[in-house]
């Protein structure tokens, strides 16, 4: 009865580790990139405007190639 015990004790063990372990491997601390400090309101509608006009770019050519 004890080692029945025993064994179902580091079964259950086992399946806690696992699912620690695989928590922690998620993301790495040097993953994200720096940040490249402070940006103006003007860049970010020019950066903005530059995404969309790209954006709606492929949008037209996706849609002219289909």
């Amino acid at each position: 009865m004890n080692k029945q015990i025993l064994i179902a004790g580091l079964l259950v063990s086992q399946a806690f580790i696992g699912t620690a372990f695989a928590a922690g491997e998620v993301e790495a601390a040097d993953s994200k990139a720096a940040s490249s400090g402070k940006v103006s309101a003007e860049e970010k509608k020019a950066a903005r405007a530059k995404r969309k006009a790209e954006g709606a770019a492929a949008a037209k050519a996706e849609k002219n190639g289909q």
